[in-house]
């Protein structure tokens, strides 16, 4: 069954990472824009973040409190706890210029959960 949800929601993407935290669905990255060379290429990524609220259906652009890994896609992507705080690791992924990658970032959300 297809949900209705309501508020400021992602644009349509692939190759996203998605992870619930509380009562939010939080999604981060993805290809917004296709390579005309499929996967030989990468093709426009976003680094956008947004949670959905499961309690009202209401979509909410996250802003992040710190370091941001920037625009990827084909990442890994995890809830965990840093320093006694509910956030998201991200490791590696591929980039807009079609790099792998190998770092890892930790980063918390700026909704109460």
């Amino acid at each position: 069954m297809q949900v209705e949800t309501n508020g400021e929601k992602p644009t349509a993407r692939s190759v996203f990472s998605t992870v619930g935290i509380g009562k939010y669905i939080f999604i981060y990255g993805g290809e917004i824009d296709p390579s005309d060379l499929g996967h030989l290429g990468a093709g426009k990524f976003s680094g956008d973040v947004y949670a959905l609220d499961t309690d009202t259906l209401v979509w909410k652009r996250w802003m992040d409190s710190g370091d941001h890994p920037g625009p990827r896609g084909w990442c890994a992507f995890a809830s965990g706890r840093r320093d006694g705080q509910e956030g998201m690791l991200v490791y590696g992924g591929n980039t807009p210029s079609n790099d792998r990658l190998g770092d890892i970032f930790f980063f918390t959300p700026l909704v109460e959960i």
